[in-house]
């Protein structure tokens, strides 16, 4: 008992100590985030240097435990070792990243440097269960490794957008993994989370809300490749339960806030490095919760997830991890109408794919408009004699907004376009009239009636723009 809980004070003391020293740093040295009226909404510029006080807190941690190990176990070493070159790697790079704002692709490159130790120690996935069934991976092992590191990397960063959500879910997450390593008999596992767990404890009294310093791409990436390391290491190895629900279902939040963020930022034709309002926190607080609230709602759901693996490793069974991870997911989708937005933005990819096979029908003499609604998505053709091929949309209460436009092309042709449909108004429409703009006019749109209220672009018939 003693021997976990001393490198776990040790840990906390140190990030308690170390990050008034890093915020000062970080001040005089300009590493600072400041508020740009749209992502970053804090009131003055914050200190980016606190990954750095959580790694020196951990490495501190890490001699903690190696010096209070037993004389024959190196398997604590290994690991602190390990986490310490690939950590301090993955520092370093993130202290350049905060300063001269790498661009994507170096980011990525260094990631992949980062995780070079990982696998060349021996840390890679030679095989993966689900549901009972061994799937041996042989050499692909070596890249799936390295694509779980970065995810868990990239998964904790991007959700590193709201005062002390990273620093709670990586707490949350370190707690389970100890609990998964002290039932599958792995106490080197379960030490060196307690010493992530505490360093990030300790960071976090600075970084509650409202947040006087943040972790940084210097912590955030840090502690990311942390969990990654230590769920190799710890449940995929030696669980009683090696699947991958079990991983997939401890780092469920993040994994689906990445998830939603790729398809989103895809289906809309933005960058996947470009950043939005649109993450699982944003949600949340667009719907009027406070900080403190939604961070409790997230470290709660986290900690939910967790459970159920813990649950699975206990049992037997790995479909048990899963029913916690769907109950979560409902409930951000029913409470922070998470998920809402791409499900919209899909429905428009196949309304238009729907588009461009209703030109190919409908001919040079006629002119198409798309016409969206809380239900889905219809196809409105005009004529030469004016004649609306479709029947009206419904006005019913599901819609919060409304739009309506007229479009005029072609000599005797016009197009009506009305929009209806769920959201916010800051958080719906906008985004989508972009995407509705984009659609692919049939024929040669010269002008806009004088009653529109959406500005139409002159049909190109490029098929490949993207909306905005």
């Amino acid at each position: 008992m003693i021997t976990t809980c001393i490198p776990f004070l040790v840990a906390l003391i140190s990030a308690w100590a170390l990050t008034p020293l890093a915020r000062r740093v970080a001040y005089r040295l300009n590493v600072v985030d400041r508020p740009d009226g749209g992502r970053k909404l804090q009131k003055k510029p914050v200190p980016l240097l606190g990954g750095v006080a959580v790694y020196i807190s951990i490495l501190l941690g890490f001699t903690a435990a190696v010096a209070m190990a037993p004389a024959n176990d190196h398997r604590t070493f290994d690991l602190a070792v390990l986490m310490a070159i690939a950590g301090g790697l993955m520092c370093c790079f993130g202290v350049l990243d905060d300063r001269f704002h790498l661009r994507p692709r170096t980011k990525v490159l260094l990631q992949i440097v980062a995780t070079i130790p990982v696998v060349a120690a021996g840390h890679y996935l030679e095989y993966v269960m689900f549901a009972g069934t061994r799937m041996d991976l042989g050499w692909l092992g070596l890249p799936l490794t390295i694509f779980w590191l970065i995810t868990c990397m990239n998964a904790i960063n991007l959700l590193d957008g709201m005062d002390g959500l990273a620093s709670a879910l990586i707490i949350s997450s370190t707690a389970i993994l100890a609990g998964l390593a002290a039932t599958c008999g792995a106490p080197h596992v379960m030490v060196i989370s307690l010493v992530i767990a505490g360093a990030t404890m300790g960071f976090l009294t600075y970084n509650w809300p409202p947040a006087s310093i943040y972790l940084g791409d210097s912590g955030s990436m840090v502690l990311g490749l942390s969990i990654g390391i230590l769920v190799i290491a710890g449940p995929l190895r030696l669980s009683a339960v090696p699947s991958v629900a079990i991983p997939l279902a401890i780092m469920a939040i993040p994994l689906w806030d990445t998830s939603l963020a790729i398809v989103r930022r895809h289906l809309s034709g933005a960058k996947v490095s470009v950043g939005d309002r649109k993450h699982i926190h944003h949600c949340l607080l667009d719907r009027g919760l406070s900080v403190r609230q939604s961070l409790g709602i997230l470290a709660a759901l986290c900690l939910t997830t967790g459970s159920g693996a813990l649950a699975a490793s206990w049992v037997g069974n790995d479909m048990v991890a899963l029913l916690p991870t769907f109950c979560a997911v409902m409930i951000l989708a029913r409470v922070g109408h998470v998920g809402v937005y791409e499900v919209s933005l899909l429905r428009l990819k196949v309304a238009r794919k729907c588009l461009a096979a209703g030109y190919w029908l409908l001919g040079p003499s006629q002119t198409a408009a798309l016409v969206y609604d809380a239900k889905g998505a219809k196809l409105v053709a005009v004529g030469e004699q004016d004649s609306l091929a479709t029947t009206d949309v419904p006005t019913d209460a599901d819609g919060r907004w409304t739009l309506r436009a007229h479009f005029e092309g072609a000599p005797e042709q016009t197009c009506e376009l009305y929009v209806k449909g769920y959201g916010p108004r800051e958080a719906g429409p906008q985004l989508l009239l972009h995407a509705v703009r984009e659609l692919e006019m049939r024929g040669d749109a010269a002008a806009v009636g004088p009653g529109a209220i959406l500005p139409f672009p002159s049909a190109t018939g490029d098929s490949k723009r993207r909306a905005a």
